[in-house]
């Protein structure tokens, strides 16, 4: 019974109010994903040569292996996926709202408001912060709040999912905040002192980058979840969430390995390449197309924090830098996309093995400590 005295809906009512709740946010992802192509046709560079060639062998390459990843590693993931396909509506949200901020970027006065950013560097390490860049954060952090509220939903319940996020948003954007705050800041504090030891002595600066990477990952894996749904203070949450970490480790390191792996820890580039360079001529507005044949051959080691849907992979935008590539059409969306999925499926895994006995955490409005 309602104590305010309100009629509670007839049960066919409510039903078909859910229903339509539901078609309207999977509408509105479907037309995210539209915005996200647009975009991406907007962005691109239409110039095809042999470095562009290269790029695709890679993407098709990091495709292959993250779809064999997903069949072999993360079944029970997939399986809930499949049964579950609105968990993926989050998914066309937040590109449309990515996208939308790209396309704004594109109009002349939006652009430099969005653009103009303060720059900060501390021992090599530069921080950029713009209007669009903290969009992004609020966009994706809303986004994590709201992606790891319906994986639990479909994890501990049979009922439909909740796919209204303002909800989710209300209760757990500032644990998600802090969780992802964490995870980033933790890690470019602990990159300080490790590229000041990379001045001196590049080798081992490089395995103290991979060590952070991979250490970091595996204390932190469960560490949303766990800060987003429990029901004690933030800081003893943040605790609880490094110690689920560490011991249910075993139980998904595999996974947490190849997702490191496939967003790029490592990359190494080599090969010839036939660098494409389209001028205009300003008095005329003639467009030329210089080529050159060039060679590249780099190594490269990367550290950063996948607990937060991490979905750029190193594979391809470190590739596409060393080959002089620029944006091929729907590219860098394409893999994003299945990156994310990968993270997706990942975050289900880790939240099966902390939720699996079906008993969904009540988080609760609780002090700082």
């Amino acid at each position: 019974m309602h104590d305010s005295g309100e009629t509670p809906l007839p049960v066919e009512e409510y039903v078909t109010s859910q229903r339509n709740d539901q078609q309207q946010w999977r509408i509105a992802s479907l037309i995210g994903l539209v915005f996200y192509v647009i975009n991406s046709l907007l962005h691109a560079e239409y110039v095809f040569g042999s470095a562009q060639i290269i790029i695709v062998l890679v993407l098709g390459a990091v495709t292959i292996a993250t779809l064999a990843a997903l069949v072999m590693l993360f079944q029970p993931a997939c399986k809930l996926i499949r049964q579950r396909i609105q968990l993926l509506v989050p998914v066309g949200i937040v590109f449309g709202l990515d996208a939308f901020i790209g396309m704004m970027s594109l109009v002349p006065g939006l652009a430099t408001l969005l653009t103009n950013a303060s720059t900060s560097s501390i021992l090599g390490l530069s921080i950029n912060l713009s209007c669009s860049s903290l969009l992004y954060i609020a966009i994706w952090t809303c986004y994590a709040a709201w992606q790891t509220d319906l994986i639990l939903q479909a994890i501990t319940t049979d009922d439909p999912l909740l796919l209204n996020p303002l909800d989710s948003i209300r209760k757990y954007w500032l644990r998600a905040f802090t969780s992802l705050f964490i995870g980033v800041a933790v890690m470019m504090g602990v990159m300080i002192p490790i590229l000041a030891i990379c001045a001196v002595a590049m080798p081992l600066g490089l395995i103290l980058i991979a060590a952070l990477g991979i250490v970091w990952n595996v204390m932190t894996a469960a560490l949303l979840p766990t800060v987003l749904f429990s029901d004690k203070s933030i800081v003893h949450s943040i605790i609880e969430g490094l110690r689920n970490s560490l011991q249910n480790v075993g139980r998904w390191w595999m996974q947490l390995g190849v997702q490191l792996i496939l967003l790029g820890i490592f990359v190494f580039v080599a090969g010839n390449f036939t660098s494409t360079i389209r001028t205009t001529d300003p008095t005329t507005g003639r467009v030329s197309v210089n080529r050159r044949s060039k060679s590249t051959t780099s190594f490269q080691v990367n550290s950063f924090w996948v607990g937060g849907y991490e979905h750029n992979t190193r594979l391809y935008s470190y590739s596409r830098k060393q080959f002089e590539a620029g944006l091929l059409p729907l590219a860098g969306e394409a893999i994003g996309a299945l990156m994310l999925l990968l993270a997706i499926a990942m975050k289900i895994t880790v939240m099966r093995e902390l939720y699996k006995f079906n008993s969904k955490p009540q988080a609760t409005v609780t002090g700082l400590l």
